[in-house]
């Protein structure tokens, strides 16, 4: 029987779980079975492995299915080629966004399908994303599309500290702005353009301050749903829809240290995760049904070798960086996994399904502990502690991380991590994490390559990109890899003595910021369809 003879709707489902390369070879049997996977065949392809990229909304309208899988196969080998070393392959440019910036600020920056937004000091810095062309020939674009002071009076600076979207129904021009001296402003982007260029206004207006000489540290949002987590560790949920916005419908207080904060509303069991300075540095708390704060934590997440401390004899650590896992890795794309960066310079990767789990946290029984005295009520356990499940790091450099995101190539399958000098940014790929690792030839790249490859202490080329490796072992206690090639790391433009702040990772671009300016590393290949870099 003839394959093309089947109903539409079987081939369909045939054509569904294909391959690109599969799809491809199909495509040069007939013109019938081209003209099927012309139809039907890429789109779902691109439905089964969705690339977050935000930068990239207004290009991607332009270009049929097939367009879309091509670009997506070219950024994927781009990807690979900087995991392998092949500077033939051209894997990435890297680019500074604006001129150094005076002084050393602590920036934050905030990613939507419409723009980028970048806060230093009292000023936001926004690049807008287009599109040259149209059609097939429709290249991306970034450009500058102006800075606003938020700054009232010379005399009193405030330094921005945390910023996010609100939905705005998709248009992308309302921030929240957090201040360091506690003050909160919705602020509303109003671009223009005429004959000299573009520019950009604005309009505000103030939220009640946070209190008791605090600020806010971090947000994390979701549709109307806002997450903030102050300085001093207090939590708030929001609904940005409401008359009040600035009145939070449910509240804790983690009373402690605190620099991030994740809200995921996806997951089977909604949540919220919050890194701190701490003995438990990194917790989760469930949401209720009712979608308030839970205050007893839901998790508490440890490291491999002292997960199974007593809970008073935990050594403080502190958490920086959080991010969902990435969605391309072997374990799925659940809302379950998050990745974690550390002040060990490690990224710990949990599941919040898995079931290794520690005991119960014990309590020291020494004598002088109230603990052990019968007077004293015995006090509710925490929740048993949590092994990740995977732990990364970068060998040449044992800094903290900073900054953490996921996302990249290959369906989104790599980690990100700023660290906290020498504005290096490391990256994994997660679907390399359970492969054996293979030995990279020293030689291969000598003499033609833009990077410093360091390959078992032996360097080659001439610039500054390193191969790191995964510690997927140290649950296990056996011994670390001693061959690299399992991640890499390269310094932000300008090789800045300073921390990488914050990380927005996308399939064909790397977004970061460092003291002195913004930055990104453009995966988007030059040959593609004519486009230039």
């Amino acid at each position: 029987m003839n394959l093309t003879a089947l109903p539409v709707e079987i081939l369909i489902l045939i054509l569904d779980p294909l391959g690109i390369h599969e799809l491809a070879a199909l495509c040069l049997t007939s013109r019938a079975l081209h003209s099927l996977v012309t139809e039907y065949g890429w789109s779902l392809y691109l439905h089964n492995h969705p690339r977050p990229a935000p930068s990239l909304t207004a290009a991607r309208a332009h270009w049929c299915p097939h367009t879309r899988v091509r670009f997506d196969a070219l950024t994927d080998a781009a990807w690979s080629a900087a995991l392998a070393q092949a500077p033939a392959l051209a894997s990435f440019i890297a680019r500074p966004l604006s001129r150094t910036w005076a002084g050393k600020l602590q920036p934050v920056l905030a990613l939507s399908p419409a723009r980028l937004v970048v806060a230093a000091g009292s000023t936001l810095y926004s690049y807008a994303f287009g599109a040259s062309g149209t059609g097939e020939s429709a290249a991306p674009r970034v450009y500058a599309e102006g800075a606003v002071s938020l700054l009232k009076t010379p005399e009193r600076p405030r330094n921005i500290t945390a910023i996010t979207f609100v939905e705005d129904g998709a248009q992308d021009r309302t921030l929240d702005v957090a201040f360091q001296d506690g003050s909160v402003e919705r602020v509303y982007l109003t671009p223009t353009s005429d004959d000299s260029g573009s520019s950009l206004s604005f309009t505000r207006y103030t939220l009640p301050p946070i209190p008791h000489s605090d600020f806010i540290e971090s947000f994390s949002a979701h549709s109307t749903t806002q997450l903030s987590l102050s300085a001093n560790g207090t939590a708030s949920l929001h609904s940005t829809t409401s008359p009040s916005p600035s009145s939070p419908t449910s509240s804790i207080s983690l009373a402690t240290r605190s620099w991030t904060a994740l809200l995921s509303l996806t997951s089977s069991t909604p949540y919220t995760a919050f890194g701190s300075s701490s003995r438990t540095p990194l917790a989760v708390h469930a949401l209720s049904s009712t979608g308030a704060l839970l205050p007893r934590p839901l998790a508490l997440l440890h490291t491999a070798r002292t997960a199974d401390l007593p809970a008073d004899r935990l050594p403080s650590s502190a958490v920086y960086g959080l991010a969902r896992g990435p969605i391309g890795a072997p374990w799925g794309a659940s809302p379950m996994v998050l990745a974690a960066g550390w002040y060990d310079g490690k990224v710990r990767v949990y599941d919040l399904r898995a079931a290794d789990r520690c005991s119960p946290f014990p309590f020291s029984s020494s004598p002088s502990s109230p603990l052990s005295t019968s007077r004293t009520p015995t006090p509710t356990p925490p929740p048993a502690p949590l092994r990740p499940m995977l732990t990364l790091a970068d060998r040449w450099s044992p800094e903290p991380i900073y900054a953490l995101a996921c996302g990249g190539g290959g369906g989104a399958a790599h980690i990100a991590a700023g660290t906290a000098r020498h504005s290096v940014v490391a990256f994994w790929d997660a679907r390399a994490a359970s492969v054996p690792v293979s030995y990279l030839d020293a030689s291969s790249g000598a003499g033609s390559s833009s990077f410093d490859v360091h390959a078992n202490a032996t360097a080659v080329g001439t610039s500054g990109v390193n191969v790191n490796g995964t510690d997927k072992s140290a649950a296990q206690g056996q011994p670390q890899p001693q061959m690299p090639g399992r991640g890499w790391s390269v310094h932000a433009p300008g090789n800045d003595a300073s921390p990488v702040y914050a990380l927005a990772l996308e399939s064909a671009r790397v977004w970061g910021v460092t003291q002195s300016r913004p930055f990104v590393y453009d995966f988007v290949s030059r040959l593609f369809l004519g486009w230039t870099a």
